[in-house]
């Protein structure tokens, strides 16, 4: 508190009391009003078409860094966990539920993604890695089988399905049969095709599209999709979605064969980490984990021309995104993960320790005035 000031006139005086306030980042947002500052608190349009977004606000800690999300037939959602080898499960109808932890998978430090297996009931895929965050380096991928006893909440198996010495840096895992899992490359900005009887990898598809802005970016190719007859895919860098068509083709590498060129759908998506599709590939909602937004991509399937918007802002560190249909009223939502104040090395424009402690000056004056 500062010292009282006097002020000459007619027995005037104003007394300044300074407060200082200490503003302490949180993982997702201040749940209590703060008067006088803007709070860190979503901002969403009313518009019908967006679907209800539910966001996970109960991580393990407030360093929690989460990568991907894969929902169970129970209608719970797993979650990976990048900075440690842990993998979570939540209930989308309790989001304010703490996360349960499943399992912790050997011969790794992070695991990078996961997927369901194609014709097994509740058992994944999970992509894992000796990560360092503070170095940005990923390496040493392996692929792993995460198998559930039923729908039941019990320990899962945990199996290696497969060494992928070749792998640069891997971003995402797709299965798309009961032998293929993709693995997409954000190093060497290609998509390897697995065998996953054989543990044979190859390369499915390389382009141009797939490169690494230049500068200090340090990830370009990492989401893909399957769908209808198109195999989609993102470049953080270079903020662009692409998509070229695909046949099934068992005689392939993969199971996959291209058939024509690729189309750019937009490059107005920078900074996507989370994405997801609706299953008639109109629309796709990807997340910008440096801004801090959600986005909407309304797409036209036949002329492949998009309209992009942001219809959610104010989020901190939002990382995976996953569309999924309520069990209580069958209506679809939209599932964030935000990962908070967590600062790393790819995040250069935006840094946590430079707002964990922001000091603010209150001023309120006193006056005393005699006539």
């Amino acid at each position: 508190m500062s010292s009282p000031s006097a002020v000459v006139g007619n027995w005037r005086l104003l007394v300044t009391y300074s407060l200082s306030i200490f503003l302490a980042a949180s993982p997702l947002r201040f749940d209590t009003p703060i008067t006088g500052f803007e709070q860190i608190m979503p901002d969403m349009t009313g518009d019908d078409s967006v679907p209800e977004v539910v966001l996970v606000t109960q991580l393990p800690t407030t360093t929690s860094w989460f990568e991907s999300t894969c929902a169970r037939p129970n209608g719970k959602v797993l979650a990976t966990r990048v900075d440690e080898p842990e993998l979570y499960e939540f209930d989308p109808e309790q989001p304010d539920e703490p996360l349960r932890l499943v399992c912790i998978v050997p011969e790794c430090s992070g695991l990078v993604h996961a997927c369901a297996l194609k014709g097994r009931e509740d058992e994944y895929a999970v992509l894992t890695a000796m990560v360092d965050m503070k170095a940005v380096s990923v390496v040493g991928h392996m692929l792993w089988r995460v198998a559930f006893d039923g729908k039941s909440d019990g320990q899962p198996s945990v199996t290696k399905l497969a060494a992928l010495p070749g792998v640069g840096m891997g971003a995402e895992c797709t299965a798309i049969s009961e032998r293929t899992v993709l693995i997409t490359d954000t190093h060497k900005a290609c998509i390897w095709a697995l065998d996953v009887l054989t543990g044979k990898t190859s390369v499915l598809f390389e382009h141009e599209t797939m490169i690494r802005a230049g500068g200090d970016y340090f990830f370009g190719l990492n989401r893909i999709r399957i769908i209808g007859d198109y195999l989609w895919y993102a470049n953080e860098s270079t903020g662009s979605l692409c998509r070229v068509p695909i046949v099934k083709d068992d005689s392939a590498d993969g199971g996959l064969r291209i058939t024509g060129p690729v189309e750019l759908i937009t490059d107005e998506i920078p900074n996507t980490d989370g994405f997801t599709m609706t299953e008639d590939g109109t629309t796709a909602y990807s997340v910008n984990y440096v801004k801090g937004t959600l986005r909407q991509i309304k797409i036209d399937p036949g002329t492949g021309k998009a309209e992009t918007r942001e219809f959610m802002n104010s989020l901190v560190a939002p990382t995976t995104i996953e569309l999924i249909h309520s069990r209580s009223t069958g209506k679809p939502k939209l599932v964030v993960i935000c990962n908070g104040r967590n600062d790393v090395a790819w995040m250069k424009d935006f840094s946590w320790s430079d707002i964990a402690n922001i000091s603010a000056t209150v001023t309120t004056e006193e006056v005393v005035e005699y006539v």
